[in-house]
């Protein structure tokens, strides 16, 4: 039923008035002929008012002729009147014309560049480069590529790993992700060991090539050999051949930080406000996708992981999301859940820098012990799994 009244607001329809004896007689005959009414009113027996398109009006003026009727026009109604209105008011029709076109005209071109993403980059080094390819205020949307300037700027502009250039409407939107410095790597053929880069207990071992020197239970310290890349083929003969070692073992890792805190001093306590900040890691590969700096002086930082492509089991992929909770301090004596809520964010945010992003912490352990001056000695004790074999070449 819509689509019908549009299609006949756009072609016109009129608004009829019909008067006679033979009214119902001249309904039947329309309706053969396919005329359709609408609206239809009948205030008296003899008078009728009703809606109907221009073409079953001249339809219905041929068939007058069998039936006692009469039949005129209300009102012509629909776009067809109305711009035969406007036909004596040119300035008007000219004016509307003339703003429709200066209004699809200024659209055309672009007035605003929005540049998101860039931290160490200067914008104004990303603006230079975008104005020698011709991307600047005031040009036509029409007369830039995108493609071809996303490629250009991150081949002009090494610090640039990813560009992506979109236009709504007047405003080009430009996201940039900055490159990261990959770690160093032994190439494929050269033969390596996996080493401990730090203390703990192996929690678990997945060599790929190579051959396993630890258990899981076995407590390893830093520079232990993980996993070899010597496989022999005779132990008592000495032989065998070097590989590149390849494989992930994961341990658990204890973390320990002291801090004194003040009883008097102002209590700590969460404001409600929190900051959420996500990193893509491939294999040893990082980056930030977004979140920038923490905007809050004193926060509690809790991390998730997000496994990628098989849960981690295809390819190391995940993404890593710290949300920061923000702490503010209250005047007053603090009391004891105040007092350790305030010493473990404080001791955290200590510790937080030695915890590789990657780590998974499983526990966290706050003891007090009252020093009898006022002031209170906070450990904070934490657990986690995380990955701790880095490559050694072999002598």
């Amino acid at each position: 039923m819509l689509i019908a009244r549009i299609w006949y607001f756009l072609t016109g329809y009129v608004y009829i008035r019909v008067e006679g004896l033979s009214l119902e007689k001249l309904l039947n005959l329309c309706a053969r002929q396919g005329v359709r009414f609408w609206g239809v009113e009948r205030p008296t027996y003899t008078l009728m008012y009703a809606r109907v398109g221009m073409r079953g009006y001249l339809k219905m003026r041929k068939l007058l002729e069998q039936v006692r009727c009469t039949v005129s026009v209300v009102r012509k109604c629909g776009l067809p009147a109305q711009l035969l209105r406007l036909k004596g008011r040119v300035g008007f029709a000219l004016g509307t014309l003339c703003c429709l076109a200066a209004l699809f005209f200024l659209t055309s071109f672009v007035w605003s560049i929005d540049i998101t993403g860039l931290e160490k980059i200067p914008v104004e080094q990303v603006t230079q480069l975008l104005d020698e390819y011709g991307v600047k205020v005031g040009v036509p949307s029409s007369s830039i590529d995108l493609h071809a300037c996303q490629a250009r700027l991150q081949l002009d502009c090494p610090g640039i790993s990813f560009v992506s250039m979109r236009l709504k409407g007047v405003r080009l939107h430009i996201e940039v992700v900055e490159a990261v410095d990959p770690p160093g790597m032994l190439a494929k053929d050269q033969p390596c060991d996996l080493v401990a880069d730090k203390a703990g207990v192996v929690a678990e071992i997945t060599p790929l090539d190579g051959v396993a020197k630890v258990q899981v239970g076995q407590r390893v310290n830093a520079g232990d050999v993980l996993i070899s890349g010597w496989i022999p083929h005779d132990e008592a003969l000495g032989t065998g051949r070097s590989v590149h070692a390849n494989g992930s073992v994961k341990a658990y890792i204890w973390y320990d930080k002291t801090v004194m805190m003040d009883r008097e001093a102002a209590s700590i306590k969460p404001t409600g406000q929190m900051h959420e900040r996500r990193f893509l890691r491939l294999g040893n590969w990082q980056i930030q996708l977004s979140g920038g700096e923490v905007p809050y002086t004193l926060v509690d930082t809790r991390w998730r992981r997000l496994p990628l492509l098989g849960a981690g089991r295809l390819f190391p992929a995940e993404v890593l999301v710290a949300v920061d909770y923000e702490l503010a301090a209250q005047s007053g004596a603090a009391d004891e859940e105040a007092l350790k809520a305030a010493a473990e964010a404080l001791a955290w945010q200590q510790l937080e820098g030695e915890i590789p992003l990657d780590a998974e912490v499983l526990d966290r352990t706050v003891e007090l012990k009252d020093k009898g001056d006022g002031t209170v000695e906070v450990r904070l004790q934490v657990k986690t799994i995380e990955e701790i074999s880095q490559i050694a070449p072999t002598v």
